[in-house]
């Protein structure tokens, strides 16, 4: 491995805090920039063989990117030389974040990979296997923004997308693995010194090598790749590539080719990527800035690798032109709910701008049903899958609850605008080339109190629920006994696939019929999702839904939400209240 050096050989001590240095003291000569690739490799390969070699469980986490790509080579390799050892390697997980929002020709190439990733492991009989989770429903970011829950993270703003998307689904999955698996599971992650300053600290002070573990939030963590250059990266993909014309003995065995990674950067990039013709072994090629995001994604403020695939996959220009959209209109006020969500300890709720107004939810909703539905028209006639499918039944279902709890629109809204999409061929587009709302036009008044009295004439403190029947917890009593009926709930929100077909496609058309005739409120159709069993409240909360569907039932039978996007008419209500 060489002779070891110190942590300040490697590192400019002005880059992080001195009381960190010694986290990253006698690192092996193979972690300099310019030290050979053969030595990397070994030095990685041999981190994720000390793990086994201490009946250790890794969870190797991978996007499918060029690092985790790479990373997930690397942990192949180790397996195979542990076993040919004579190693008792712990089981071995794969484990892929799905986001369910990525950009869908990057998430469509990452699928496949993962295919080839898990046959590859059963072909080889390895102890690994590939474990994939998605968000859930509380956590899914583009249904909280259309369901009237939250807004897009904009550039320079809060990343809430990346904590509900990226965070809490790589949480969600090490929970998985500690229910698959017994005994110490490591996170063995991708992350590179050299991405940036920023990450190249935190990793420092977190002590994050490529040779042994360390503990991030209580947890153990190995960074095999590390001290991986960007040249590092794609010199061993070209390595790989190029073995192939070797004999079989000789050839880098491997579960991918990487030749589809490849194309998603050339497509990204707009062309001929540098990074691709490095790998055809072009010498003095330049980095790529290629870079994919979520299909809705604002943090940036042009999505330059979406535009660039789109000669190559025009169908796509849908969900660009929304994305744009949603950056267009986010500052512009008359586009808010200016009525807060949570009421205060004497029930009141707050004016001011918090999420998008109903009519903006509605629209956004409109626009990603008709996108998906012209694609799936255009997948069937070119035979093929569609690239997206943003809404499926299931989410319709979740925004139709939020709109419920926020008490917006019609009876069923969200049911009939799928229906008008998909029975009666309604579309809707965004507008392109909108102007684009100013952030400094975007008002920050005090907040004033709205007084949920000037309807109710209750207390504040103890509305009555008008809601109370509407969680299925209801519980009646006598002078010497009590029953209660049982809430449908389960450890998280939920709503059942095959329910939620099940619910539009059979039920749906005769609830919109009576709602036409008999308007319900928000806690009736409610009511009707749960007694369906298409809809399964977290565990432990009737008394929040008969809280805030009690405001929702209240401010509908008062009509607010007509004037729930201006505040110059919800402050003329809480002028008369006083």
């Amino acid at each position: 491995m060489g002779v070891a050096f110190k942590q300040a050989e490697l590192f400019e001590v002005n880059e992080i805090a001195v009381t960190v240095l010694d986290n990253m003291a006698n690192l092996p000569l193979a972690t300099r920039p310019d030290a050979p690739l053969e030595e990397k490799i070994e030095l990685a390969i041999e981190g994720m063989m000390q793990l086994m070699r201490e009946g250790r469980h890794a969870l190797v986490l991978s996007s499918m990117g060029k690092d985790s790509s790479v990373l997930c080579t690397l942990a192949l390799w180790a397996i195979h030389r542990a076993i040919a050892q004579g190693i008792n390697v712990p089981h071995v997980l794969f484990g892929f974040a799905d986001t369910e929002y990525d950009n869908p020709i990057v998430n469509r190439y990452a699928k496949r990979e993962l295919k080839k990733l898990s046959e590859y492991i059963q072909r080889h009989n390895l102890p690994a296997e590939v474990i994939v989770a998605t968000p859930t429903l509380s956590n899914d970011n583009l249904v909280n923004i259309m369901g009237g829950r939250g807004t897009a993270s904009m550039p320079g703003m809060d990343r809430s997308c990346s904590i509900q998307l990226k965070v809490s689904v790589g949480n969600r999955m090490k929970k998985i693995a500690k229910k698959r698996i017994k005994g110490e599971v490591v996170n063995v992650v991708g992350k590179r010194w050299e991405e940036s300053s920023y990450r190249k600290a935190n990793m420092v002070a977190a002590g994050e090598r490529p040779d042994m573990t360390t503990m991030i939030n209580g947890q153990p963590l190995l960074s095999p790749i590390a001290h991986f250059t960007t040249d590092d990266l794609w010199g061993f993909i070209a390595m790989v590539r190029n073995s192939e014309k070797l004999p079989p003995e000789q050839a880098y065995a491997n579960y991918s080719d990487f030749a589809a990674m490849l194309d998603v950067y050339r497509d990204a990039n707009g062309g001929e990527c540098e990074l691709v013709a490095f790998t055809n072994t072009k010498k003095n090629a330049t980095g790529c800035s290629a870079r994919t995001g979520c299909l809705h994604c604002s943090q940036v403020a042009d999505d330059r690798s979406m535009e660039n695939m789109l000669v190559e996959y025009p169908q796509l220009r849908s969900l660009f032109n929304i994305r744009n959209w949603i950056g267009a209109m986010h500052f512009d006020p008359k586009r808010r709910r200016w009525l807060s969500r949570e009421p205060n300890a004497d029930g009141e709720l707050s004016i001011e701008p918090n999420a998008y107004s109903p009519n903006t939810c509605r629209e956004l909703m409109r626009y990603y049903l008709s996108a998906q539905a012209d694609e799936e028209i255009r997948a069937h006639k070119a035979g093929e899958e569609p690239l997206f499918d943003v809404i499926p039944e299931r989410k319709l279902i979740a925004i139709q609850l939020l709109w419920l709890r926020h008490g917006y629109h019609e009876p069923w809204a969200a049911l009939r605008d799928w229906k008008a999409v998909y029975e009666e061929g309604e579309r809707w587009y965004p507008p392109v080339d909108m102007p684009i709302a100013s952030r400094k036009d975007f008002p920050r008044p005090k907040k004033v109190r709205f007084p949920l009295t000037v309807f109710t004439g209750a207390d504040p403190a103890h509305l009555h629920s008008a809601a109370q029947m509407a969680t299925g917890a209801c519980t009646g009593s006598t002078d010497d006994s009590s029953a209660s009926v049982p809430l449908n709930d389960e450890g998280e929100f939920s709503v059942d696939q095959e329910g939620a077909e099940c619910f539009i496609g059979f039920i749906a058309g005769e609830a919109i019929a009576k709602a036409d005739k008999h308007p319900p409120l928000p806690s009736d159709q409610l009511r009707t999702l749960l007694n369906m069993g298409t809809v399964k409240l977290r565990n432990g909360q009737a008394g929040y839904w008969e809280k805030v569907m009690t405001i929702s039932d209240t401010l509908v039978k008062h009509d607010v939400p007509a004037i729930i996007d201006n505040p110059v008419k919800l402050l003329q209500v809480t002028e008369g209240a006083a």
